[in-house]
């Protein structure tokens, strides 16, 4: 007896509907089993980086950030102050790692991202992009004094201080802004051609450099203020971060679109090592001491190169969720990395620690 026309229907709808419970179960397995994973392999990471007699960095400690959790975005060490970009809550931290206290937060610096500081003029320089402008901190009254308005979307900021000098990366605005510090006056724009990372200036080699994202690294002459040379990278998508060795005259530059970092030549341009590094690549440091460079990710891992006579890349070391930021003190030699949850982790370069024994 054939199946009347309503009754077929209804039968249709409870196999589909089935079907579809059946999928979303399958989905729910899925991105449950993802999770899982991920939180095994962060695990077996971080359990490594404790246990491991082969890390390059140390655990020293754990200090607590007295703020609320938040993105934290570049931080520079100047006179054994911790001076960290505090996004979430729009401000600049002062931070002493020794009494492990906030001397002061300076609020009222829309998404602050680049951080320099002048012992020579008691300043401090932030990067706000939400103003597109640079703001001025008094570091003795710890204050705002000024604000700068620059390019489109100001980014890294580097100081030149035997002239007086600001260099700012205006990152969609495809320039970098020259300031005056004694008049706190842009000086000039130099035109880049596409948007642009971060820039430091070397002052063993009067040169400053800017990454560009179109896979280039840009050198400017701190006094004509004019373009000097440009090092092509080869396959470095969207080159953003970046270290060099004075002495050594070479470069890390980190590739944030393929998660690679290259070492160049600051001499010919030449590419002397690539290697993985972490997902999201972000903030680069290299310490003057054993001339090691640690890159921070997104992803939690840090990647650790050589720099110098051997060049060669160290290691990967897991140090938190979105560890992206990094800075290392000149005298110290500890390693600084915020993390979102307030916790400012310190470690060691093992080789440091440990003396001659161990090499770095």
């Amino acid at each position: 007896m054939p199946i009347p026309h309503h009754g077929a229907r209804a039968i249709l709808t409870v196999i589909m509907k089935k079907f579809i419970v059946i999928l979303l179960l399958i989905a729910v397995s899925v991105i449950i089993l993802i999770l899982l994973k991920t939180k095994n392999v962060e695990q077996t990471l971080s359990s490594s980086t404790s246990s491991s007699e082969n890390v390059p960095l140390i655990w020293q400690a754990d200090q607590t950030l007295k703020t609320k959790g938040s993105r934290f975005d570049y931080e520079v060490i100047s006179e054994g102050l911790l001076y960290l970009n505090h996004m979430g809550s729009n401000s600049l931290i002062i931070y002493d790692p020794k009494a492990q206290s906030i001397l002061s937060e300076i609020s009222g610096i829309g998404s602050p991202r680049g951080v320099a500081v002048s012992a020579k003029h008691h300043q401090a320089y932030v990067t706000s992009p939400s103003s597109d402008s640079v703001i001025v901190v008094d570091t003795f009254t710890r204050k705002i004094v000024a604000e700068i308005p620059v390019g489109k979307d100001p980014d890294g900021i580097a100081v030149a201080d035997p002239y007086d000098r600001l260099f700012v990366t205006n990152e969609s605005g495809r320039s970098v802004s020259v300031i005056d510090i004694t008049s706190l006056a842009v000086v000039k724009q130099i035109a880049m051609t596409s948007t642009v990372g971060n820039t430091k200036y070397d002052a063993t080699n009067d040169l400053v450099y800017t990454a560009v994202h179109d896979g280039t690294l840009v050198v400017i002459d701190p006094t004509t203020l004019e373009i000097l040379q440009t090092f092509t990278l080869t396959d470095c998508q969207t080159p953003h971060g970046f270290t060099f060795d004075a002495q050594a005259r070479q470069a890390l530059v980190t590739c944030q679109g393929n998660a690679v970092g290259v070492i160049i030549s600051l001499v010919d341009g030449k590419e002397l090592l690539r290697a993985s590094v972490g997902r999201g690549p972000d903030v680069v440091d290299e310490s003057p001491i054993n001339q090691q460079v640690v890159v921070a990710s997104s992803s939690g891992t840090a990647s650790m190169f050589q720099l110098g006579s051997e060049v060669k890349k160290i290691g990967d070391q897991f140090i938190g969720t979105n560890a992206h930021t990094v800075a290392i003190d000149s005298v110290t030699n500890l390693v600084y990395f915020p993390l979102e949850n307030t916790t400012l982790k310190v470690y060691a370069f093992r080789c440091i620690l440990e003396g001659s024994g161990v090499e770095c």
